[in-house]
């Protein structure tokens, strides 16, 4: 996942990625955010919580900037599965520090999906991910 007004550009800095956060994890349980500037990536920030389960993050801009220093300027959604209440909800990142910000239950379980479509109104269109 790409902040979307940075895709596909060469001067990209973040792509954010769901992982594994162990060797032995049964699905993907992480959401790390990796900086490609630091000698061909390094995890820059990682999200885990023990029995949770992650999909693939949306990346909502905060502004239409395209300004280098606006590139993790926004927030990821992320649809979250806790197997312990076995329930799902939608988890609200932000995007430089992969601090949860804030969650919505969903009422029920939500099945595990990739890529999505994020359409700010600010930006008169869509963005789809990847």
């Amino acid at each position: 996942t790409f902040n979307p007004l940075f895709k596909a550009r060469h001067d990209y800095r973040f792509f954010y990625a769901l992982a594994p956060s162990a060797a032995d994890s049964k699905w993907f349980d992480q959401i790390v955010k990796v900086d490609v500037s630091r000698g061909g990536g390094a995890v820059a920030a990682s999200w885990a919580r023990p029995g949770v389960y992650v999909t693939e993050a949306d990346f909502v801009p905060r502004t239409g900037s395209t300004a280098a220093a606006a590139e993790d300027d926004g927030v990821l959604l992320s649809v979250l599965y806790n197997s312990t209440t076995d329930s799902s909800s939608l988890g609200v990142f932000d995007a430089r520090s992969l601090a949860l910000v804030d969650q919505f239950g969903l009422g029920g379980v939500v099945p595990f999906h990739a890529h999505g479509i994020v359409c700010p109104a600010w930006h008169g269109g869509c963005f789809t991910n990847p």
